[in-house]
């Protein structure tokens, strides 16, 4: 493959972005605040929720637990956007160069969206699909609906699925 370096580069931002991705959604969000009542201090994990702002009491010795989580976002959510950046770069440099790589580009661009859905998510965009496939009256091949199963339990990478489905299509395209 022509630029195959570039290509490589990018499909390692991608899985790099995908694990930051996963590993936010496990630490906690918001800023830790004191507050003085009687006298006495107290820590609280202040976060929004739904358009709310919400208050935690958080207990002495879950302080220093919590205060590394909190720095960990922070470090994790700043390589998130230089790698995000990292990746335009290469998009926009892609874009000039090579037009169908620019294509394979955005497709798994948009894999690699799918892959970091959390698991519900993805059981609702697997029923959403579904449904509309089936006002469509496009049925799904058996071989997709259980890739698409697999892939809502996180068995299985949307983003091989799709090119190896894409390529099938285009072959078949091909030869029609």
């Amino acid at each position: 493959m022509k630029y195959q370096e570039l290509y490589l580069d990018y499909q390692r931002l991608l899985d790099e972005e995908l694990q930051l991705c996963k590993e936010l959604t496990e630490l906690p969000t918001g800023n830790l605040t004191a507050k003085r009542i009687s006298g006495k201090e107290y820590q609280y994990l202040q976060y929004s929720e739904d358009g709310k702002k919400k208050s935690v009491y958080i207990k002495a010795e879950q302080l220093a637990q919590l205060r590394k989580q909190l720095t960990q976002r922070a470090q994790k959510s700043t390589r998130l956007k230089e790698v995000r950046a990292e990746q335009e770069k290469l998009e926009s440099a892609v874009r000039i160069l090579d037009g169908p790589l620019s294509r394979l580009f955005f497709q798994l661009k948009y894999s690699a969206k799918m892959d970091a859905l959390p698991l519900p998510q993805r059981k609702k965009a697997l029923s959403f699909a579904s449904a509309m496939t089936a006002l469509e009256g496009l049925p799904a091949r058996t071989q997709t609906d259980a890739f698409l199963e697999r892939w809502s339990y996180g068995e299985a990478s949307f983003r091989d699925y799709y090119l190896t489905t894409l390529r099938e299509y285009r072959l078949l395209e091909a030869l029609s």
